[in-house]
């Protein structure tokens, strides 16, 4: 049986064991909680940085650190895929019928469930699909999931394609606490930067404050950002953070020996010729 991180730190971590007295609650009662308590929980967190920062041991306007937290090496069960698209609207348009045929692989319990079912049930299984529908509309992909239809498939360190979400968490760097943290359905961290978040939580962050990210979210709409607000970030390209790994190679003709004259708009290659733009070509997948 593999356990959830929540699970498995009730059950290991001495720090977590005292919390819980001891108890070691499954991942039913730790989710049933965390939905039924959000406000509560979402107002000892914020309580919880007030109280840091009382005693003197957050200090955000100087030094920002954020990262993922658990990335891709969760160990959370993932849930069950659901059929594709054109499959849903199948079973939809066959449960409104009360067709009680067989229906394609991966349907028939589902289908089982309304035939079975009371008034009640029966709604429940039609505003269920319902929600997955609106999820396939939303998300432009072909599966979602069944008990979780607003998970999307996203690439994790281990590079496998799961049913997940991009939890983003933003730290203070003296302190380690936990200044701010978010979920979304985007499958990259492109948009994740932090920064609103924390500044919800603790005020404004002055200029000069130090910003530091993985390369995750190296992007120009990012750099471009804390260079306004004039924020001191420090986001790695991917080289750079291949390098800091031990890995990647410095190859004499990379992107970052082309150094850009913004004045001129104009690049010079490291053999000290000058590139001119010529055109502007958009990538197949529009990017």
């Amino acid at each position: 049986m593999v356990l959830s991180l929540p699970e498995k730190l009730a059950r290991e971590n001495v720090i977590y064991m005292y919390l819980t007295g001891m108890e070691a609650p499954d991942f039913r009662t730790i989710c049933n909680f965390k939905t039924g308590y959000k406000v509560l929980i979402a107002q000892a967190f914020l309580e919880t940085i007030n109280f840091a920062k009382s005693q003197g041991m957050v200090k955000p306007r100087s030094h920002i650190g954020e990262d993922e937290l658990y990335g891709g090496d969760r160990e959370d069960q993932l849930p069950p895929r659901l059929t594709a698209r054109e499959k849903i609207r199948e079973v939809l348009e066959e449960l409104k019928n009360r067709c009680e045929g067989k229906l394609r692989k991966g349907s028939e319990k589902l289908a089982e469930q309304y035939i079975c079912g009371d008034l009640g049930e029966k709604r429940e299984i039609i505003d269920k699909i319902m929600k997955e529908e609106e999820e396939l509309r939303k998300g432009g992909q072909d599966e979602v999931s069944l008990s979780d239809p607003e998970s999307r498939f996203m690439k994790n360190k281990k590079n496998h394609t799961e049913l997940s979400y991009n939890y983003q968490i933003a730290v203070d760097y003296g302190s380690g606490i936990i200044l701010a943290g978010s979920v979304s359905q985007d499958p990259t961290d492109h948009d994740q930067l932090q920064i609103e978040y924390v500044e919800e939580n603790v005020g404004k962050l002055l200029p000069g404050a130090k910003v530091s990210s993985d390369n995750g979210y190296f992007t120009g709409e990012n750099l471009r950002y804390l260079e306004e607000r004039s924020l001191d970030g420090y986001i790695p390209n991917k080289k750079q953070a291949s390098q800091m790994k031990g890995k990647g190679k410095d190859k004499p003709y990379s992107k970052d020996k082309f150094l850009y004259d913004l004045e001129g708009d104009q690049f010079t290659c490291p053999a000290s010729e000058v590139l001119t733009c010529k055109c502007i070509y958009t990538h197949k997948n529009n990017r």
